[in-house]
């Protein structure tokens, strides 16, 4: 393959995420041991605007720096060699993992098998495993050629629904009868609920808050016992044990939850800020303290117990039944160059696109 003279790098202010600009440079030469990849297809979701609503607070800026109050946001992507100074890597060879939203990226291998390998590369070092890991884009991997962009788009997205349910059963629901999840139409947020649902009467009665907007889409999904906008959180009975678990972030949205059920509130758990605008901190609040959900440290305690392999065909089969569920909703869009790039972003950041789409990017497109 041939390989790039330059580099671009989509970069947004830190402090102003709205603020984006597409910088080029000239490749950086290979040290011994590494490789470049070229960033093929990348997924975008709100979950990556998380990671840069949150990149101080958890260091998600640190994955791939840039200069001076700019910040590269990492995406779920495909990439594939085009330049090795590593015996195990060859020209064409595929892997999927955490990437820049760049055309090229370098890695320095290290922990080679045949499914994949972990980057070496200094920085990362202190990042959690699972953020280092880079995967064999092959069909005994689980990427079938035809479900690639469904792996980008869904596998992070799903994964965690997947540890999330996993995690709420382990616990018998913290005792809860009745399990709230905001954010209702987000992938993630309707994955958990789909896994709950799966669990028929060993679950409980699922709640999705939405807002009007989304109120038909997030009803015709099928895994919702029912759904409430956000201003009629009072409708929901109130007189047994709940859950709650937080994909909106909306710092009002929380305090009605909690102020509601007050201590029937049995878990506040927060895992998303797909209403990163409405952010801030509330003091006092009756019922359960809101905790925060990690995936990977889930993921790292679950490989420790089952061993990796046996994790990953579990999480494997009930991704492809989450696969086929989000066909029934969901279409892949594709965008592709700068102008995608940039179109994808700033849709997503402003909280423009709908819940029925899910979008696959390529730079180098």
């Amino acid at each position: 393959m041939t390989v790039p003279t330059e580099n671009v790098d989509f970069v947004v202010n830190k402090s102003n995420l709205g603020k984006c600009r597409f910088v080029s440079s000239g490749v950086t030469p290979l040290g011994e041991g590494e490789v470049r990849f070229l960033v093929e297809k990348y997924a975008f979701t709100a979950n990556n605007v998380t990671y840069g609503v949150a990149g101080d607070m958890l260091k998600y800026w640190q994955f791939f720096p840039a200069e001076g109050d700019w910040g590269r946001i990492p995406v779920w992507a495909i990439g594939s060699v085009v330049e090795s100074k590593h015996e195990d890597f060859g020209d064409g060879d595929r892997y999927y993992g955490y990437f820049p939203m760049s055309t090229t990226l370098i890695v320095k291998p290290d922990r080679v098998n045949s499914r994949g390998f972990f980057d070496g590369t200094l920085h990362r070092q202190e990042s959690a495993p699972t953020y280092n890991q880079y995967t064999r884009v092959t069909p005994e991997q689980g990427f079938a050629p035809a479900y690639e962009n469904h792996s980008m788009l869904y596998r992070p997205l799903f994964t965690t629904s997947f540890l999330i349910d996993d995690w709420l059963a382990e616990n018998e629901f913290f005792g809860a009868k009745t399990l709230v999840l905001s954010s209702a139409s987000s992938k993630t947020t309707f994955g958990v609920a789909h896994q709950v649902a799966l669990r028929g009467d060993d679950g409980c009665t699922i709640v999705g808050l939405t807002s009007p907007a989304n109120v038909e889409f997030v009803e015709s999904l099928g895994c919702y016992s029912k759904v409430v906008t956000y201003d009629d959180i009072k409708s929901i009975p109130n007189d047994e044990p709940v859950a709650y678990v937080d994909m909106a972030g909306s710092a009002n949205v929380n305090a009605a939850v909690h102020h509601h059920f007050a201590d029937q509130l049995k878990l506040s758990s927060l895992v998303g800020l797909t209403h990163w605008q409405e952010g801030g901190q509330n003091a006092d609040m009756p019922g359960a303290t809101p905790q925060t959900f990690f995936a990977p440290d889930i993921i790292q305690k679950r490989i420790k117990e089952l061993g990796a392999q046996e994790f990953q065909a579990t999480v494997g089969a009930a991704l492809a039944k989450m696969y086929d569920f989000a066909d029934q909703h969901i279409e892949i869009v594709i965008r592709s160059g700068q102008d995608g790039v940039e179109s994808v972003y700033q849709e997503m950041l402003a909280g423009k696109t709908t819940p029925n789409q899910g979008f696959i990017v390529s730079m180098n497109g």
